[in-house]
């Protein structure tokens, strides 16, 4: 049997149970550790509605992939504390209903940010309990 790609003949073809396998695993370079390192930092504005940005400065290795933070704003047990109204972020992001953030991520630093404001009067910032991504 005989395998030519592009005119070049591929002096050994790697067939396994009558299948073709157009990747060589066996000279596959072992890839980085996926690591991801997060620090959140929170401007309150003290204004009538309270104004709140949550910045996010993400340092990812490893391969590209999706990991999920949050929550990212305060929330209270009877509801919604704040409500996004701005979210910049260089690599695909998307705030989800439960107030956690799913993010697109690849290797190198990144910046994220939230704006939000209040719904109503606010007494107490309440810290929120994270899950590790």
């Amino acid at each position: 049997m005989r395998l030519t790609f592009d005119g070049t003949e591929v002096t050994f073809p790697d067939f396994r149970t009558n299948r073709l396998w157009l990747k060589d695993h066996s000279s596959e370079a072992v890839s980085a550790e996926d690591r991801l390192e997060l620090q959140v930092y929170r401007r309150v504005e003290d204004m009538v509605p309270m104004q709140m940005i949550t910045r996010m400065e993400i340092d990812v290795a490893g391969r590209q992939r999706e990991v999920v933070i949050g929550p990212v704003l305060p929330v209270q047990s009877e509801g919604e504390l704040f409500i996004p109204v701005k979210l910049t972020s260089p690599i695909t992001a998307r705030l989800e209903n439960d107030g956690s953030l799913r993010l697109q991520v690849r290797p190198g630093h990144w910046v994220v940010e939230v704006a939000a404001r209040s719904t109503g009067a606010v007494e107490v910032l309440p810290v929120p309990e994270v899950k590790a991504p």
